[in-house]
């Protein structure tokens, strides 16, 4: 289907050069060429483009205003600025307010990839926002289905929440008698946790104006962990005139890590469409540059120099992609049991290895105590060990006068424990917390895509297992614990 192109244009001369380089990068499309405010407003109910390009500056119209009504109508189509020479603090204002992208007119070659790049991108949110949907659907049924379940109820004399009933379930979830609310009139508020403590005085001290009131807190069950709790409570009013207040208290801390989950996932996955995107341009854009030298370049042994610069931004673009393939790879896999040899495994890995710079000056020493082959997913755990022995060998300390990295492996009844201990660069311990992030790199001259660590830990989870880092300042300790299968 013919991509739908609205152009905010006032010269036909300009308009007709945009719509050619749209065909020329090969877009199909039908197009419409507006220059005033109704017009575009009529165009955006009835030709209801999918697209949408702009110049800044018309007869008592520009490309803010128009931006700022396609933003408050939340308008679902991309928003491009093709304008002449405008200063870089205005283009990141556009950016900012809400442009997918802006190009000059005298560089308009580009338009087809940004418009490309835009739709993308709009595809990309849309289907984002589509998953969320369906998460929220999720959520609202999983609410549905934890009312629907027994919950302790209780019955109190005033906002001060002083029980005078509680319902036996409470011990369910909690691990109280229901004596214990009604022996101490305090019980119930000295276990909120301190930072809710306010919060819930603030929605008690309301309840006669609103008739009920509904919460949310964290509250200290007997095993001295806290539970979320859902409570909602409400005035009734009796026959005698004297009002009570009734309430219902039900456990919903899995809904609340669930939600966690979900927003760390969220993060996760917008940090990986921005920083993949950018991991991988920035190499491309050095080969392309360093191409189009090398092709004006005469003299030999510079043009040697420019393929050998090529060549590492290659092997660079190379890993990252390998590590992006791994990442994505270890959310879709399901795990499948296969014979594996660890002594092997890690050879194979430390082969590989041979090609990192500073390979060959690093002593191993290798004590590999598992003798029999393991029924575990090949491809997971290769994931784990490959990216512990490569970190090690990237950050060794090549001054130090004697590099070295242990690499150990044994097997109990329960776990397979494996272990990276070298004597390299070492991991600081203001950013130890972080070095499992997606794309986090601890040091100014990485070698690497980011993502290794965050391979690990992805990785450990999906077998059920513990990674645990620990450095002095000087070398790093990587310890895995794996469950065997039963």
């Amino acid at each position: 289907m013919a991509l739908k192109v609205l152009l905010l244009e006032d010269a036909p001369a300009d308009a007709e050069i945009v719509l050619r380089e749209l065909k020329k990068g090969g877009i199909d499309f039908e197009s419409k060429v507006i220059c005033t405010e109704a017009g575009f407003l009529v165009a955006l109910d009835n030709f209801k483009p999918n697209l949408i390009l702009s110049d800044h500056s018309m007869p008592g119209f520009n490309s803010i205003e128009a931006l700022a009504i396609c933003r408050a109508r939340q308008y679902d189509a991309p928003f491009i600025l093709v304008t002449g020479a405008v200063s870089e603090e205005f283009a990141v204002e556009c950016l900012r307010s809400g442009a997918d992208d802006y190009i000059l007119k005298d560089k308009l070659t580009r338009l087809p990839a940004a418009v490309k790049g835009a739709l993308k991108k709009w595809d990309a949110e849309r289907a984002r926002r589509r998953a969320v949907k369906s998460l929220e659907e999720q959520n609202i049924f999983m609410n549905l289905l934890l009312k629907s379940i027994p919950v302790a109820q209780y019955v109190c004399r005033n906002a001060s929440h002083e029980m005078t009933y509680m319902s036996n379930n409470i011990y369910a979830f909690s691990g109280y008698h229901p004596d214990q609310f009604m022996d101490d009139p305090g019980f119930w508020y000295s276990m909120i946790h301190p930072d809710d403590a306010e919060n819930v005085t603030e929605h008690f001290r309301g309840i006669k104006e609103r008739q009920e009131c509904i919460m949310e807190y964290r509250w200290k069950v007997s095993d001295g962990t806290y539970r979320w709790i859902y409570d909602r409570a409400k005035i009734i009013k009796t026959d005698t005139g004297t009002p009570f207040i009734a309430g219902a208290m039900i456990d919903i801390t899995l809904r609340k890590e669930t939600e966690e989950k979900l927003i760390a996932k969220n993060k996760d996955l917008n940090t990986f469409i921005y920083r993949s995107t950018h991991d991988l341009r920035g190499p491309l854009m050095t080969i392309l540059g360093l191409t189009n030298v090398a092709l004006d370049e005469e003299e030999m042994n510079q043009l040697r120099s420019y393929v050998m610069m090529i060549d590492e931004c290659t092997h660079k673009l190379d890993d990252v992609l390998l590590s992006l393939i791994t990442t994505v790879s270890l959310v879709d896999a399901d795990l499948e049991a296969k014979d594996v040899d660890v002594s092997e495994m890690v050879d194979a890995i430390l082969f590989d290895c041979k090609n990192i710079d500073g390979f060959s000056g690093i002593s191993f020493e290798l004590d590999m105590a598992v003798e029999s082959r393991l029924q575990m997913d090949a491809f997971v755990l290769n994931s784990i060990f490959k990216n512990l022995i490569e970190n090690a060998v990237k950050y060794s300390d090549l001054a130090s006068p004697n590099p070295s990295i242990k690499i150990a492996a044994k097997t109990d009844e329960r776990y397979l424990y494996f272990s990276v201990d070298d004597n390299g660069i070492g991991i600081p311990e203001r950013i130890m917390d972080r070095v499992f992030e997606m794309f986090f790199r601890g040091t100014q001259v990485c070698k690497g895509s980011g993502l290794g660590l965050y391979i690990v830990k992805n990785a450990v989870e999906k077998l059920n297992g513990t990674v645990k880092l620990s450095s002095a300042g000087k070398g790093t300790l990587a310890e895995v614990r794996i469950p065997l299968p039963a």
